[in-house]
């Protein structure tokens, strides 16, 4: 599956500060220095997967950086996506996932809900009754 691991075309804008694009989302957002302008990417990218999920839209892939920088959701965050990929590819409403946990629809739609903190467990629980194992992967840093 993806880690949700975004480039960011960063420009200096004539007016003053940065603009930070997601080319792959086709959206822009800004701030006053470079790395602001790359918080603020990765906060609208929380925004995107979170307004993808909750209207069931497809979440587009990742294109390669080529050099630019990137920047990623956390690791929950992450996983909830996934998660989320997985459903959607089951092709089961969110009430048979539900029953399948033996959870109600509350418990299932926190676990689709990139701003809810869920615990790493119940998405792993989530993803085995889909018929998938969550991988946690440790990498050098960039």
């Amino acid at each position: 599956m993806s880690t949700f691991t975004y480039p960011v075309d960063v420009t200096e804008d004539e007016d003053g500060g940065f603009l930070a694009g997601l080319p792959d989302w086709d959206h822009v957002t800004q701030g006053n220095t470079r790395d602001e302008a790359l918080t603020m990417a990765e906060d609208m990218l929380l925004t995107l997967l979170s307004a993808h999920i909750a209207e069931r839209l497809d979440i587009p892939a990742p294109s390669a950086a080529a050099g630019r920088p990137v920047v990623a959701p956390g690791p929950g965050v992450a996983a909830k996506a996934n998660l989320y990929l997985v459903w959607r590819n089951a092709a089961i409403s969110k009430a048979e996932l539900g029953r399948r946990l033996g959870a109600g629809p509350q418990v299932v739609a926190r676990l689709f809900d990139p701003r809810h903190a869920s615990r790493i467990e119940e998405i792993e629980k989530a993803m085995r009754a889909l018929g998938k194992t969550l991988v946690v992967d440790v990498r050098d840093a960039a």
